[in-house]
């Protein structure tokens, strides 16, 4: 979402007149349980926590005259994905999870995916909602992307945005280690990918806590309004099953990494830099392992 400082300090949040940028609240807790409330709202907690929706694009900075590069942008800020919660939450179906290998499946339901990017080791950015100008660094003073001086606060933010999608619950049975459930959670989207015979950019994973305890899997289709993928493992168990097996597979250790590491051939991409240094194929396999051995 963002690339260099220099390149962020080259970009303003693109402003609308009568159309004032969106401002959420935001919490989550050590089991990525993910609470977010519109700005202004009472019921929103004190923390000073919130994002921006850059719904509207971003702008140069007009009038500076931009360096010619000398290398490849570096992309230092991986966004992530956080779990709001299914459209209807009463659901019924939501408590009625179907069991295989001792694995609970949701339904595939219409739920609430936010990307945020909080930048630089969760720092944010300082962002100018009356002129749009954004910096990795807060400024005392500052110029809008038109040049011009402005006389606004600089907030700091995060930026995200949120897409609703079709989601569906895997609960693998007593996992309480976020880094756990990670490995996991990639290793089974790897798996679903190749088992649906589609880009593993199709889905996306996250975690999210459970009420009883533990954590579960979010697999979600990566497209808004989604795309019937995940759906599958619900209604065809066949598909299910070859989506373990795909993802035992994937961490089995042909990828040549030791058993408490990974690397882009089993677990790790671009998209989960965030966990690099925490991510175990071995945590994955024995997971999968039970559970294809309890099928049986």
């Amino acid at each position: 979402m963002v690339a260099n400082k220099w390149e962020w300090e080259s970009y303003g949040v693109k402003m609308i007149p009568g159309k004032e940028l969106r401002v959420m609240r935001y919490e989550y807790d050590d089991q990525h349980n993910f609470k977010q409330w519109k700005e202004g709202d009472s019921a929103a907690l004190s923390g000073d926590r919130k994002y921006l929706w850059p719904q509207f694009g971003f702008v140069t900075d007009f009038f500076k005259k931009q360096k010619e590069p000398q290398r490849r942008a570096q992309r230092l800020y991986t966004p992530r994905p956080y779990f709001a919660g299914f459209e209807k939450p009463n659901d019924a179906r939501l408590n009625t999870p179907k069991f295989l290998g001792g694995v609970g499946i949701t339904p595939a339901l219409p739920g609430t995916l936010v990307v945020l990017c909080e930048g630089k080791k969760g720092r944010g950015f300082y962002i100018c909602l009356k002129c749009g100008a954004g910096f990795s660094d807060r400024k005392s003073s500052h110029k809008s992307p038109n040049g011009s001086d402005c006389e606004g606060t600089l907030c700091k933010l995060s930026l995200g945005h949120e897409f609703d999608t079709d989601v569906t619950r895997l609960d693998f049975q007593g996992i309480a280690d976020i880094w756990e459930a990670y490995s996991l959670a990639y290793a089974v989207l790897l798996g679903a990918a190749s088992a649906l015979e589609v880009p593993d950019a199709d889905l996306n994973a996250t975690i999210t806590g459970r009420s009883s305890g533990g954590l579960s899997i979010v697999l979600y289709d990566n497209v808004p309004g989604g795309a019937g993928l995940v759906a599958n493992l619900y209604e065809e168990e066949d598909t299910f099953i070859d989506v373990l097996k795909e993802a035992k597979e994937r961490v089995s250790g042909e990828c040549g990494c030791g058993s408490g590491e990974s690397c882009y051939g089993c677990l790790r991409s671009y998209r989960n830099q965030f966990a690099h240094p925490y991510l175990r194929r071995d945590f994955a396999l024995e997971r999968l392992k039970d559970a294809l051995e309890r099928k049986n």
